[in-house]
């Protein structure tokens, strides 16, 4: 029974994700060497992002706990992917992205969800963050990760 409601949440998530992106007009913007963030961002989620990683309360403030999200492990022989929950109090504050890291990072926008991913260099690790706007004000809905390790 269990598997079957696991199953049944990732169909309905892959369908929204779907379904968000048919509706709406996508923009990739993709940010490689400089740290500053692109103008085709929805309007006022600069400021807000900046804010986010230089004022640890707003930080704080501004996730929606209990965080959802995944870890995800990949090799050459499977794929294990664990949902994952974030909560305030084990929460590790974000910093700065730092593009000398040896990191890029890139942004989608639709409409009020702006999808961030960050990777090594190698193609290694990734991280995504999702943002949403939450009763009128951008807050962090989702954080992921993905390892792989052939």
């Amino acid at each position: 029974m269990h598997n079957k409601y696991q199953e049944m949440k990732k169909i309905l998530f892959i369908a929204l994700v779907v379904f968000l992106g048919a509706c709406r007009e996508e923009k990739t913007v993709q940010v490689e060497e400089e740290p500053v963030l692109s103008t085709e961002l929805p309007q006022g989620f600069h400021d807000f992002y900046d804010q986010f990683h230089s004022d640890s309360n707003f930080q704080m403030q501004h996730i929606i706990f209990p965080l959802k999200g995944t870890a995800t492990k990949k090799d050459s022989m499977e794929t294990i992917t664990l949902d994952k929950e974030y909560v305030a109090e084990n929460w590790k504050l974000h910093k700065p992205f730092n593009a000398d890291a040896g990191f890029n990072r890139s942004f989608t926008a639709m409409g009020d969800l702006v999808i961030e991913k960050m990777q090594d260099d190698m193609g290694l690790f990734t991280i995504e963050r999702r943002w949403g706007k939450v009763d009128s004000t951008w807050s962090l809905i989702y954080y992921g990760t993905t390892e792989k390790t052939w």
